[in-house]
């Protein structure tokens, strides 16, 4: 299955979905639907490329439903919360990594305090996306669950939340 050939596997293999909890247990829905020889088992790789959760749930449903009773016992907790979860979070955007909020000001009223936010997996990554205007300056950054922000001109290297 994950041969280093297949150019689909590889960019499937890096899709951002790999950064969600569920991540193996949907590599192990995908692994058993193969085993099984499940028609829908070649469709997971486009399918994870380009983030069909709707089509991704529903094969993970349908391999669960048809799996001998032992292989279903091995999915059955994790796969349970996963359900649970999936009533209240959005895949799609959870995929786009954590909020990090860039509290900003402009060079004409240093006093008011803007906030922007970026979708990031680190924030590093977060000050790589972030794009300022010439008159705007980057003062700090926050998280969304902080009421205060790290002073950006305080810090140097990392930082870390």
């Amino acid at each position: 299955m994950f041969d280093s050939t297949s150019q689909k596997e590889n960019q499937a293999m890096a899709s951002p979905l790999k950064n969600l909890f569920w991540w193996d247990l949907l590599m192990a829905f995908w692994i058993l639907a193969e085993d099984y020889k499940f028609e829908w088992a070649k469709s997971f790789p486009d399918r994870i490329i380009s983030l069909d959760i709707n089509w991704l749930k529903s094969a993970m449903n349908q391999t669960f439903h048809q799996l001998n009773p032992e292989d279903q016992t091995l999915l059955c907790k994790e796969y349970e919360d996963f359900l649970r979860l999936d009533k209240v979070c959005n895949w799609k955007k959870m995929c786009k990594g954590h909020e990090y909020i860039a509290i900003i000001c402009t060079q004409n009223f240093r006093h008011v305090r803007l906030k922007r936010s970026v979708l990031a997996w680190s924030l590093k990554e977060a000050k790589a996306k972030l794009k300022l205007s010439s008159s705007e300056i980057l003062v700090g950054w926050k998280r969304p669950w902080e009421s205060e922000y790290i002073n950006e001109q305080q810090t140097s290297g990392e930082i870390t939340f």
